[in-house]
């Protein structure tokens, strides 16, 4: 094992902390801060692994999230036109480092992400999330990320925990409509006698 190897390795494990961290954080400022944190590291894993598709990726949504981020404390919308700046600047990114097939998946996957980031909708935010992930453990698995496989494993599983919490308190808190009665059931026929006569 050479040293950027372990490396590698040593940044991913970083990166998982605040990775998973983010996921679970309610507040859209942590969130933001979390993945800038966990993004730098994971860029630094790839660029020791010599995956320079993911680093470059990994830089670029370092920026991403920093500009959301920036968007969010000067009140600004973020609006169609940052999404579309962002989901251009990764297809060129990678475009520029294309090597092989297989840059085409974290490049898909963080587009993917960047629109759900880009979303206030944490639902949609956590679902991204586990899609970006499933290209990432691909992507990792042919340059042997293994920590960063194993991460982003933990991502998904991360992400559908809050998942889930997301939808038990939206059932805890969804008004309970009553069920009518049989005899309160009418026919749309009932309905417009008694409203006609």
């Amino acid at each position: 094992m050479t040293t950027f190897f372990i490396l590698a390795q040593i940044f991913s494990v970083i990166m998982v902390v605040f990775i998973v961290l983010s996921m679970q954080v309610k507040d859209k400022t942590n969130f933001y801060l979390l993945q800038i944190i966990g993004n730098i590291f994971y860029a630094l894993s790839f660029m020791c692994l010599n995956a320079w598709t993911g680093f470059a990726l990994m830089l670029l949504a370092t920026i991403r999230m920093s500009a959301f981020l920036l968007c969010d404390k000067l009140g600004h919308t973020k609006n169609l036109w940052v999404l579309l700046v962002f989901e251009l600047l990764f297809i060129l990114t990678a475009g520029l480092t294309f090597s092989t097939w297989l840059d085409i998946l974290p490049a898909v996957g963080t587009c993917i992400f960047t629109y759900g980031a880009w979303q206030n909708n944490r639902k949609i935010i956590l679902i991204t999330a586990i899609i970006l992930s499933v290209t990432q453990i691909i992507y990792n698995s042919f340059f042997s990320g293994y920590v960063n496989i194993a991460f982003e494993s933990a991502t998904i599983l991360s992400s559908s925990i809050a998942f889930i919490k997301i939808i038990s308190e939206n059932s805890k808190h969804a008004k309970k409509v009553p069920v009518p009665k049989k005899e309160e059931i009418y026919t749309p026929y009932e309905v417009w006698l008694s409203n006609n006569h």
